[in-house]
């Protein structure tokens, strides 16, 4: 077996070459590149003050996350399980999460007031996250939008324990 010195500069360069690039991405990865912020959860929202079929003791908006992308639920705070359950199958929400504002629009299918209406209006939801809550503004697709805070609470399994 004969040492090839060519062959050795080729092979030893493109090693190289690819540990610096390694290195390169993970430097950047690990200074620029950040997961969003957790926001999953319930919030409830006092709801006297907002717009049309939206208006009832509280709501309690659901929210899923994966990654930037939302979707979520506005529901009656007083539902059953079984709405729970079906709104999580079957969001009528959908937004985005950039930095720390969030957006939300659809129709509040699982709220039967809204559900009464004809037609059903779009509901759209703009907001921040700050500390265990969310501020925003709700606007019903032809209503004046309202301010709204929305507070964290413990899903409905961890409240019974």
């Amino acid at each position: 077996m004969k040492f090839n010195l060519k062959s050795f500069t080729f092979y030893a360069g493109s090693i190289g070459f690819v540990v610096a690039l390694f290195s390169f991405a993970t430097a950047y990865g690990e200074a620029n590149l950040k997961a969003p912020n957790k926001l999953e959860g319930r919030y409830r929202i006092a709801a006297q003050s907002l717009p049309g079929c939206l208006k009832a003791d509280a709501l309690i908006l659901t929210i899923q996350q994966s990654g930037i992308y939302l979707s979520g639920s506005l529901l009656n705070a007083d539902e059953t399980s079984k709405t729970l359950t079906a709104s999580k199958k079957k969001s009528s929400l959908t937004g985005m999460l950039d930095r720390d504002q969030l957006t939300l629009s659809g129709v509040p299918s699982h709220l039967d007031e809204c559900q009464k209406a004809a037609p059903v209006p779009k509901v759209q939801i703009q907001s921040t996250m700050t500390e265990g809550a969310i501020k925003g503004k709700i606007r019903l697709e032809s209503e004046a939008e309202a301010d709204f805070v929305g507070k964290r609470e413990a899903p409905p399994e961890a409240q019974a324990k």
